[in-house]
């Protein structure tokens, strides 16, 4: 949904410039990947999605502001 409503662009610069993003984004898919990789019960790796997945809506939602606050600024301008 990012990609499409704010631009690759703005979603790789956005991640880039806050290390928060970064801490977020980071966190969250590195965890994923070992869980899934060293877990073969699914019934645990549901029960392992649960700290990592806070993680990752931080981080969405802060991308989803700072894109939004990117939009309105940009309408600002144009209408001056």
């Amino acid at each position: 949904m990012f990609f499409f409503k704010f631009g690759a662009r703005h979603f790789i610069t956005t991640c880039l410039k806050d290390p928060t993003v970064i801490y977020c984004l980071l966190f969250s898919l590195l965890f994923a990947l070992f869980v899934g990789v060293t877990t073969s019960n699914f019934g645990s790796l549901v029960r392992y999605k649960i700290p990592c997945m806070p993680f990752y809506v931080i981080a969405m939602y802060i991308i989803y502001d700072r894109g939004q606050k990117l939009k309105s600024s940009l309408v600002t301008k144009a209408a001056i």
